[in-house]
């Protein structure tokens, strides 16, 4: 490019090549075109004999330190043989190397039920001069790295970097996750909860378990049911009597780790005499008890004698006597 402008570093150290030196001197200048460094013969740069500057003048290779006091004197370079050929000389203050320091992140404490996904962010900043790209990652203690974002930043800007982390495989517990730069780390804590337990409808106790009745009698069943779940449910307590069928049917609403009693009320009129199962079931679980039902005939046998006939008799020896009577058999 014919003439660029340069921009020079203050503390760096330049070498030039000029392979046209013999008949293109090349010369720095300050702003009222006096040199301060040159290759010309006819007379030297004011900076020529600083030390800090440390010029050097082979011919083709030239070189220096870009001081400040220097660099505060720059306004052009140029052909001390022809002074069209001349371009801009400035100079800017050290560039400081990327670093990507991490802030944050967010939240600092994340609360999270397993199976959940939950968003975690940090805040990434190039605090050098210079542009970079890193890889940031998220790590998490137990679970090493979980995810990585590639990221360029420009000196001096900063981006939030976020993750969506689906904690469907980590156990429940506390964990540190840390956001992770090349240069720069930060860290927070993240508990994943246990799962709640569905509603779970367990028949705790019936009362009886056992029952003997006399056909026609009614029977009263109690049964106690315990949600075992966590959460809110409603189920069908059912009382059921294999060969009788299905006697009722009560729905139950328990929150989690509640319970409440139901009462059923079987009516045995008419109900063959014999050994069932009363069923007491949810969706969940099943109670079986005993219930006999037995006969309201009663079953002995008795026999009565009434109307003797004769009642009194009087007859000589030798005579036959005929006696009646009526036997019944007042049992059942």
């Amino acid at each position: 490019v014919p003439n660029p402008a340069l921009t020079l570093t203050v503390g760096t150290r330049y070498r030039f090549e000029n392979l046209g030196w013999n008949a293109h001197p090349l010369a720095f200048r300050d702003e009222a075109d006096n040199a301060l460094l040159t290759q010309s013969t006819y007379g030297s740069g004011s900076f020529e004999n600083d030390s800090a500057v440390d010029w050097v003048d082979n011919g083709e290779e030239l070189a220096f330190t870009v001081t400040e006091s220097l660099a505060a004197e720059f306004d052009d370079y140029v052909c001390t043989v022809h002074p069209s050929m001349e371009g801009s000389l400035g100079a800017q203050a050290p560039q400081e190397e990327p670093f990507f320091a991490v802030r944050g992140p967010n939240p600092q404490s994340a609360v999270v039920t397993k199976g959940e996904t939950v968003e975690l962010s940090a805040t990434v900043e190039n605090t050098g001069d210079v542009e970079e790209t890193q890889a940031i990652a998220i790590e998490i203690d137990g679970s090493g790295e979980i995810g990585s974002q590639s990221q360029t930043l420009a000196g001096g800007i900063a981006n939030e970097v976020s993750f969506l982390v689906d904690t469907t495989d980590i156990d429940p517990g506390e964990y540190t996750y840390t956001f992770v730069s090349d240069d720069d780390e930060a860290s927070g804590s993240l508990t994943v909860e246990s799962a709640p337990d569905p509603p779970s409808f367990r028949v705790a106790t019936v009362t009886p378990s056992e029952v003997t009745v006399t056909q026609g009698e009614t029977v009263t069943v109690d049964a106690t049911v315990e949600n075992t779940g966590d959460e809110e449910g409603t189920q069908d307590v059912v009382l059921d009597i294999p060969g009788l069928g299905l006697i009722d049917a009560q729905p139950v609403t328990l929150a989690g780790g509640s319970a409440n009693s139901v009462t059923f009320e079987v009516d045995t009129t008419g109900v063959d005499p014999g050994e069932y199962t009363h069923i007491v079931s949810t969706d969940d679980e099943t109670f079986e008890g005993a219930l006999t039902i037995e006969s309201s005939v009663d079953p002995v046998a008795s026999f009565a004698v009434s109307g003797l006939s004769p009642a009194d008799g009087t007859v000589e020896q030798g005579e036959t006597v005929t006696a009646e009577a009526t036997v019944e058999n007042t049992g059942d």
